[in-house]
């Protein structure tokens, strides 16, 4: 069959790569995880056995899971109250230690989570994922050198010693699930507060709103002119809100009073004390 121009186009555009345009390591972060989800995808339905391409596949997850905890601690260190110093902040930066990078993880989200007055449930909720952190970090064990190398060299070049035990062993099996876990927990912890720090977000740049709660009904949606009138029409008639005035509504399920409001291209339901202004 012969293709059509346009078929031939779309064809060689799907091999041009804009590299230049991943400009933050949060997208470098999003390619390294659609990487792996297709080899995973993809290997697991052949014949061939996991060795052929262990060290690579183990170096991408890693160095993922890596991009991944710097991301979740820059957001939670906004919103923990706590002043990072820059000696601190570059040794983060510059670090590999994946167990280390772990506990700075874990301390942020508690330091937000403590500053933001969210709920005890959502950090049970980020314990048990954190518990398939720990467990898949065990089976990478990770330093500079590890998937990389097959020794770590000294200043001076000489062999210190192998970069990985000889006896070493991976179930890709079994690191898969952790992996898909882990993926949950890298998305999850900041969404798990993002009712909060989109409240936060919202009340710097409204330094006259004074009547917010600290959070907001659900985490901020998108904003358009209709959206915006068609949720508040389906809380009062759909979900047996009531209206107290214009864009303020009283929730019965949980007794809680929210005013809609829309800034920066996005709608924030906001829970509110009706009685200040």
């Amino acid at each position: 069959m012969i293709k059509s121009k346009r078929a031939i186009l779309e064809e060689k555009n799907r091999h041009f790569s804009y590299v230049g345009h991943a400009t933050n390591n949060e997208i470098i972060w999003g390619q390294y995880e659609r990487m792996v989800d297709f080899i995973f995808e993809t290997y697991s339905n052949t014949t061939r056995r996991y060795d052929e391409i262990s060290h690579p596949l183990l170096h991408t997850i890693s160095h993922g899971i890596e991009l991944a905890m710097k991301e979740n601690i820059k957001f939670f260190n906004q919103y923990s109250g706590i002043k990072i110093s820059h000696e601190d902040q570059n040794a983060l930066i510059k670090s590999h230690d994946l167990k280390v990078l772990a506990k700075e993880f874990k301390a942020s989200y508690y330091r937000a989570h403590k500053k933001l007055h969210v709920k005890q449930d959502q950090k049970e909720e980020f314990n048990k994922y954190f518990k398939e952190l720990e467990k898949l970090l065990e089976i990478l064990n990770r330093s500079a050198e590890t998937f990389r190398y097959a020794y770590k060299i000294g200043k001076k070049g000489e062999i210190i010693k192998p970069s990985i035990e000889h006896t070493k062993t991976v179930d890709f099996i079994e690191l898969k699930k952790l992996y898909e876990d882990v993926k949950l927990l890298f998305v999850g912890a900041p969404n798990s507060i993002g009712k909060y720090t989109d409240f936060v977000d919202y009340q710097q740049a409204h330094s006259e709103f004074k009547r917010g709660k600290g959070y907001l009904f659900c985490q901020r949606l998108s904003y358009s002119e209709w959206y915006f009138d068609d949720l508040q029409r389906m809380v009062v008639e759909e979900w047996g809100w009531t209206k107290i005035r214009d864009h303020v509504y009283f929730d019965p399920e949980n007794k809680e009073n929210y005013e809609f409001t829309h800034w920066n291209h996005d709608i924030y339901i906001i829970a509110i004390d009706p009685s200040k202004k």
